[in-house]
């Protein structure tokens, strides 16, 4: 007689058993109860919860107003610019002294009359300049007196000054020649020709149109 063997418990089964027994049982059997976890005789203290902490929340700041922004940033600017002046000014030193005065002219003596113009030097005028040189190549000067007053005029004397038109103020004048003229009637004009007192030829001189004359009367006595 044959048998087989059941392969999940090795019992051996007879040939008309299609299942194991043993294992048809223990498959039908309620699952046995999960074990209960042992007591212990004191319970181990639950911890404490975490502390809970509150805080404010802060208030917004205020914005600053763009008036006083305006403020701050110019003094704050006219600072740096002081700063940087001050630090020039030290490194510069001091500065030099003012020169001294120029002395005063002295004053005229008590009772020490002031000659002022003479009187007719506003009835004279001299005209056509044209500078020559004569044949010793010497430089002289022709011209023409007028007499502008209804009177005659006898005995005039004085000096001509050639100053050049470019000349700086207080500069000396090219030349100087004589003046003197025996008499000059009511409006007469004369031609006068004279020798011109310089230190430069006739063609180092100006020209005619970049000389212009003053005139110095010393005779007659009014």
């Amino acid at each position: 007689m044959f048998t087989w063997i059941c392969q999940q418990c090795g019992r051996e089964c007879q040939p008309s058993w299609t299942e194991c027994p043993d294992c048809v049982k223990r498959a039908a059997a309620p699952p046995p109860p999960p074990p209960q976890p042992a007591e212990h005789p004191h319970a181990a203290p639950q911890a404490a919860p975490p502390p809970q902490y509150s805080y404010a929340v802060p208030a917004p700041r205020q914005a600053i107003p763009a008036w006083l922004m305006t403020i701050v940033f110019a003094l704050a600017f006219g600072g740096l610019v002081g700063g940087v002046y001050y630090a020039i000014e030290k490194m510069r030193g001091p500065r030099d002294a003012p020169a001294a005065a120029a002395p005063l002219a002295k004053a005229p003596a008590a009772g020490a009359a002031t000659k002022g113009p003479h009187p007719l030097l506003k009835h004279i005028e001299i005209v056509g300049i044209r500078i020559t040189e004569d044949p010793k190549k010497k430089t002289q000067v022709r011209f023409v007196i007028v007499n502008h007053s209804g009177a005659e005029i006898t005995d005039l004397s004085g000096s001509l000054n050639l100053i050049a038109r470019t000349a700086k103020a207080g500069e000396a004048p090219v030349g100087t020649l004589a003046l003197k003229t025996p008499s000059l009637g009511p409006y007469e004009s004369k031609e006068v020709t004279a020798a011109l007192d310089t230190n430069l030829r006739a063609y180092e001189l100006p020209d005619w149109q970049n000389v212009s004359v003053k005139v110095e009367i010393t005779s007659p006595q009014m």
